[in-house]
């Protein structure tokens, strides 16, 4: 047996026909305008939206008028707003746990010509046979960011190079991160003395700035 749907309305009537979903909708904003009794005919609107579900279509749409209109999302002119400077990369040219630095503190250091460079790459490479060769940097172009953690007893600690932004061009500001092992890790028991090479783009870089992961000043270095 066929099943028929009785008295189904015809859709588009429902856009435009007083009683339908859309029709009782928009008369009820007709009458908020015309601005008779406001109580009544809030209620109205609110009534008929619950009823027909579109409350769910309305809300959407109010709160993608609220978002875009409110000024919540408005950020102030370019001339007010804060300069954070602009971010660059790090490009790591290696790092590692076991190296030369026999220092028992952390060191950082900035290099700026290749005959430091290659004195530098010897020291950490003192303990290895054969030793490699020095990558090649363009000093130029290029700087060169070192760091050193420093002797430690065991395993378990390292150092590398985080963020770096640039402040008005000239200062560059370096994040140095560093690890230390848990309590009642299972360690490497031997000697380490973990680093990290990184170089960047010099531009117009005139001071480096090291900072530790909670923004404090570890060194400040100006470029010759």
């Amino acid at each position: 047996t066929a099943t028929t749907c009785r008295n189904r309305p015809n859709p588009t009537s429902l856009l435009f026909v007083k009683g339908g979903r859309w029709g009782d909708l928009l008369t009820g904003l007709n009458r908020l305008l015309k601005r008779g009794n406001l109580t009544n005919n809030y209620y109205y609107v609110f009534q008929h939206l619950v009823k027909t579900r579109l409350y769910i279509i309305f809300s959407f749409l109010l709160l993608i008028i609220v978002m875009n209109f409110g000024g919540c999302n408005k950020l102030p002119p370019a001339d007010k707003q804060k300069n954070t400077g602009e971010n660059l990369y790090l490009i790591t040219i290696e790092s590692g746990s076991y190296s030369g630095y026999n220092g028992s503190g952390m060191s950082l250091e900035i290099i700026e010509n290749k005959n430091r460079f290659y004195d530098l790459y010897q020291t950490i490479h003192s303990i290895d046979l054969p030793q490699p060769e020095p990558p090649e940097i363009d000093f130029n172009t290029e700087i060169v960011l070192a760091a050193f953690f420093g002797r430690k007893p065991t395993g378990g600690y390292s150092i590398e190079f985080g963020d770096a932004q640039l402040v008005d061009k000239s200062k560059l500001n370096a994040e140095v991160l560093t690890k230390e092992p848990l309590t009642g890790s299972i360690l490497t028991q031997a000697v380490t003395s973990p680093y990290a090479l990184a170089s960047v783009k010099r531009g117009e870089i005139k001071e480096i700035v090291f900072l530790n992961r909670d923004g404090d000043i570890l060194k400040q270095i100006k470029l010759h």
